[in-house]
């Protein structure tokens, strides 16, 4: 793990913690992150997220209804989440990875954060909760990597 990852964690952290303003802290502080560390720990987390919210399988219809739910909620995230691009994102994650072709990081991380933050937020997840969930993800990340 790059201690730009482990850096970029304790952002990630704080704004799933809902300490926004520790997060802003954080990331004027490492703000020389580059993009390619936080993507692929995004990545991890988000693929993680999706298959703990989705453990009891998922069709079409429920991750759609899902998606739905995020759109409405996220309404006005900026930039906008794109509905066909979180299907695909989610979809990728449950198997269907012929899904990513054409969607690159930087259209895909903004999404998977919006997604993580609906699906720490409905399962309620505690803060110690949400540090196993990152422990998980730099694991992940770092096998990517």
């Amino acid at each position: 793990m790059t201690d730009n990852r482990s850096n970029y964690r304790k952002i990630l952290e704080a704004s799933l913690r809902g300490d926004f303003d520790d997060a802003e802290r954080l990331n004027a502080e490492f703000s020389d992150i580059p993009f390619s560390d936080s993507a692929v720990l995004v990545g991890a987390v988000f693929y993680l997220a999706v298959k703990h919210r989705f453990s009891g399988g998922a069709d079409h219809a429920t991750v759609k209804a899902f998606i739905d739910e995020a759109l409405a909620e996220y309404a006005n995230a900026q930039p906008p989440i794109k509905p066909l691009t979180a299907e695909a994102l989610v979809r990728a994650a449950l198997g269907e990875t012929e899904l990513m072709q054409g969607i690159g990081a930087e259209e895909a991380v903004p999404v998977q954060m919006s997604l993580v933050y609906k699906i720490v937020a409905d399962a309620e997840l505690s803060h110690a909760d949400i540090s196993a969930l990152l422990d998980k993800g730099e694991k992940l990340a770092t096998s990517w990597s």
